[in-house]
């Protein structure tokens, strides 16, 4: 998550000495590494799952009195759209969110024009996204792991979503 959200730009940084092709192969090898990842955690999660999926059709049996077992109804396609659009708060988050999403992908496209104006040779240019990376990716790390607490307690969950946008 956010680690390598630190590291993978400061690898970047140093573009001009390891070289493009050195960086897409160490990217292509960190994606590659999800599958059997995945996979490990699959077969982790299916075995706890039946572990305790063993304990809990126990525990429901004793409480039902043995009788019908409970079914649960899966969600249909459309439960979450039907759940935003019923709830104004909901509506809300989306709208701001999408604001927020929007004008930022409208700055980080002048800032990457500018940049490629800047620094016209493919090294330099990723050499300045990645310094850029490291930095956002840290503070937003240390926001994270100090500030939400810290602001939330001070302002209100209001609020907070209120300066979302202006962060």
């Amino acid at each position: 998550g956010q680690v390598g959200s630190v590291i993978g730009p400061l690898l970047a940084t140093a573009t001009e000495f390891i070289g493009i092709p050195t960086l897409f192969f160490v990217a292509t090898a960190q994606v590659l590494t999800v599958i059997p990842l995945t996979q490990y955690y699959v077969r982790y999660s299916a075995r706890e799952a039946a572990a305790s999926g063993e304990t809990q059709t126990q525990t429901q049996t004793q409480t039902s009195g043995g009788g019908e077992s409970n079914k649960q109804q899966t969600p249909g396609l459309f439960v979450g759209l039907k759940l935003l659009f019923s709830q104004g708060y909901l509506i809300g988050i989306f709208g701001v969110s999408t604001i927020y999403e929007i004008v930022g992908t409208i700055m980080d496209y002048q800032m990457k024009v500018l940049a490629m104006m800047e620094y016209p040779s493919l090294e330099d240019y990723t050499a300045f996204n990645a310094a850029f990376g490291v930095c956002t990716n840290l503070l937003s790390f240390t926001i994270a792991l100090t500030g939400t607490s810290f602001f939330l307690r001070k302002v209100g969950l209001r609020v907070c979503l209120l300066i979302f946008p202006l962060a």
